[in-house]
């Protein structure tokens, strides 16, 4: 390698040091600011700005960390908008049928991030009593058929907005789909809750972009931790292939689970919401496993390396990311890979 040349981590291309210009963050700015914050400068400026335009910024925006970051602050209330509705739902969880999976969004109030509810129809249950929620923009895709759980239209509908013109509007929608809405009555309820708060339903849905995303996380760790020479090795060829391409390996490369990272949490109870990484050996000496998890919430492990040929460097290493107070502490307590 030229010394005025170097070799991306990620597509392993050598290039002019004119193409490492912007410096790669371990932990990507969107969750959080760290004094003396880890950056890479082995990652090149395709690798990173690609990165930033798709699984970063998807992370950021549409995944439940990224309703993380609004109710933690690490994003500012302001900026609830830019919350994305494709991987993310979250629904009324109540025991009183006529509300029950009404269907909710966030937004700002007061520079505090809190819940209202979107313009809606409810059909009736096919089985069963209570409703099925669809939201105005479910109803406009003309294209999407009914949620296979609502009973027929004509036996029972139920408009849920804000305002009579929004009513006439969900109408509109719902003619279009040459459904006849007929307003009966009424009812003006408000929403139970207790003082305001009322139990809430979050469903997620976990993809490959933001398994790479974390990915990339445990993969940059480690290149801070042991450098970028480490990093080119052809044992890191598979989860380097799935972050920057999303090609898939012939075994899982990233596995999802509640169990805590750090020893004295458990299931119900976390110490911290702060972000844990860690990466190590696994007990056999054969693989490098990393972890990540974000907020201190779930956690991701990623085969990082699987059938590691070559020095094994002596590798146990964990941070902690405290995005309220931006500090970065190694671990000391963290349970085995």
């Amino acid at each position: 390698m030229n010394v005025s040349t170097r070799v991306c981590i990620y597509c392993l291309t050598e290039k002019f040091l004119t193409s490492f210009s912007s410096r790669d963050h371990v932990m990507p700015r969107a969750f959080g600011s760290f004094n003396d914050s880890p950056t890479l400068d082995c990652v090149c400026d395709d690798c990173n700005g690609q990165f930033g335009r798709t699984i970063e910024l998807a992370m950021g925006r549409d995944s439940l960390e990224a309703l993380m970051r609004l109710i933690y602050g690490t994003k500012p209330a302001k900026q609830v908008k830019e919350l994305g509705g494709r991987r993310i739902k979250t629904t009324l969880d109540l025991d009183d049928p006529d509300w029950n999976g009404c269907h909710i969004e966030w937004v700002e109030e007061v520079g505090q991030v809190v819940v209202t509810l979107v313009p809606q129809v409810g059909f009736r249950r096919r089985e069963g009593s209570g409703w099925v929620f669809v939201t105005e923009r479910d109803l406009q895709d003309t294209a999407k058929a009914l949620p296979a759980e609502a009973d027929d239209p004509s036996k029972g509908m139920r408009i849920v907005s804000p305002s009579k013109e929004i009513d006439e509007r969900l109408i509109g929608v719902l003619a279009r789909r040459e459904i006849r809405f007929v307003k009966s009555h009424e009812t003006g309820g408000i929403v139970p809750s207790d003082g305001g708060y009322a139990p809430l339903n979050v469903s997620w849905r976990i993809d490959d972009t933001s398994l790479r995303c974390v990915s990339k996380i445990a993969f940059n760790y480690v290149a801070w931790q042991q450098g970028a020479d480490f990093m080119r090795l052809p044992a890191f060829n598979a989860i380097r292939s799935f972050i920057r391409y999303g090609t898939q390996a012939t075994y899982p490369l990233v596995q999802f689970s509640l169990n805590p990272i750090l020893t004295d949490d458990s299931e119900g109870t976390r110490q911290t919401n702060g972000h844990l990484v860690t990466a190590s050996w696994t007990a056999d000496k054969k693989h490098i496993v990393g972890r990540v998890s974000l907020f201190n919430s779930f956690t991701y492990a990623i085969s990082l390396a699987k059938d590691f040929e070559g020095e094994r460097r002596p590798l146990r290493s964990g941070h902690h990311f405290d995005h309220g107070m931006g500090s970065i502490t190694r671990l000391a307590n963290e349970r085995p890979a």
